[in-house]
């Protein structure tokens, strides 16, 4: 049996959260790892409803007096090198490209190994300048929430084609982009809804409802488009439980990921779990698993970042670089799934590798 030691943010209410309590299920939950846990913190919003349904107490009671491997999960700036603890493994959060001037690297070179989800983080750090071993290893999932039926959010009585997307509202996740392809391609007379899953850190509901409303006022007058022949997008406002995330993905036939950069992406990967159709950013992170054979691509470009949103001193600066998606691409990609057959569905979701992302492949891959 081996003695683990994860130190990550696993009670943070935010997405870096979520895959934190999905290690601690996949590595605690194993009758051949003794796990203990410690938390770390890159923000104050914090999972006061324990989502994930685990109590973690005992593993933050858990010590060992030697540990096998120490996990350290999380932005790179906090990685510490411990020789006392067995093999130090970083899990580092890496979302952009052309990082070298932010530090990172020489806190991920200090570490014995490297794990990245994504060929885009391990693409970033090696141009970077990392000299130690990386695995790419997919972020693990508990299949038996995706083999369960749920209650449906909205009355689906209509029988539309329903496209969704699940971010914060911030410049990275591009959901004003996502507006404006929806705006242009459809009109009434197609039998599709959108809806966007959204909060915006630093505001309460109703501000960042209203921060939305008057984007999507602006784009209506930047597109020179009427009113009364779009589609009104359905807007959910603030932060949800994970089974609410679930029952969105569930009633829904389409998610339409137009981030501009991110690490792993695993509301795209949940999408696919569910069986629906999926639409990534060529290039970042889930377009490591999901591409033209089983869900569909959105061309872009690789671009240097110009955003107002501030989370750490060297993160989303000038410096670094992200895929800025050809808003014509989008508007295509959403055309083509809205037009699929159920025979090409089913053709592409035979074509998604569920068995990666399974909790027994990542630590098959994690210790071999």
């Amino acid at each position: 049996m081996k003695n683990i030691l994860y130190i990550g943010p696993y009670k943070e209410n935010t997405g870096l959260g979520r895959t934190a309590r999905r290690y601690v299920d996949a590595l605690g939950y194993n009758l051949d790892i003794n796990l203990s846990i410690r938390p770390i913190y890159f923000t104050p919003y914090l999972d006061y409803g324990n989502e994930s349904g685990k109590d973690y107490i005992e593993f933050e009671d858990n010590s060992s007096k030697s540990y096998d491997a120490v996990i350290q999960h999380g932005y790179a700036n906090c990685f510490e090198y411990r020789a006392e603890y067995g093999e130090n493994i970083c899990i580092p959060e890496i979302n952009t490209y052309n990082i070298g001037h932010t530090g990172w690297i020489e806190r991920i070179n200090m570490m014995d190994t490297a794990i990245v989800s994504s060929n885009w983080s391990r693409s970033s750090v090696l141009d970077a300048g990392c000299n130690i071993p990386i695995k790419t290893i997919p972020e693990p999932f508990n299949f038996k929430y995706f083999n369960q039926q749920y209650e449906p959010i909205f009355n689906t009585q209509d029988e539309k084609f329903v496209f969704y997307y699940i971010a914060n509202h911030k410049d990275k996740n591009n959901i004003n982009g996502l507006l404006a392809a929806f705006f242009l391609e459809f009109k009434n007379h197609d039998d599709v809804s959108l809806i966007i899953k959204t909060h915006k850190e630093g505001f309460t509901d109703q501000e960042a409802e209203q921060i939305i409303v008057f984007d999507i006022e602006q784009l209506e007058k930047c597109l020179r488009t009427n009113h009364n022949n779009i589609i009104k997008p359905h807007i959910l406002v603030g932060h949800y439980m994970q089974e609410y995330i679930m029952r969105l993905h569930y009633q829904a036939d389409c998610f339409v990921n137009v981030c501009r950069c991110e690490n792993f992406g695993a509301a795209s990967i949940e999408s696919m779990l569910f069986n629906n159709l999926t639409i990534v950013n060529q290039g970042s992170g889930p377009n490591t698993y999901i591409d033209n054979s089983n869900g569909f691509e959105i061309e872009s470009t690789l671009a240097n970042i110009y955003s107002k949103d501030f989370f750490m001193e060297y993160e989303y600066t000038i410096h670094e670089m992200w895929r800025e998606p050809y808003l014509n691409s989008i508007q295509q990609q959403m055309r083509k799934a809205y037009e699929t057959s159920k025979e090409e569905k089913a053709q592409k979701l035979n074509n998604f590798n569920k068995e990666i992302f399974s909790e027994s492949y990542f630590l098959e891959k994690l210790f071999e």
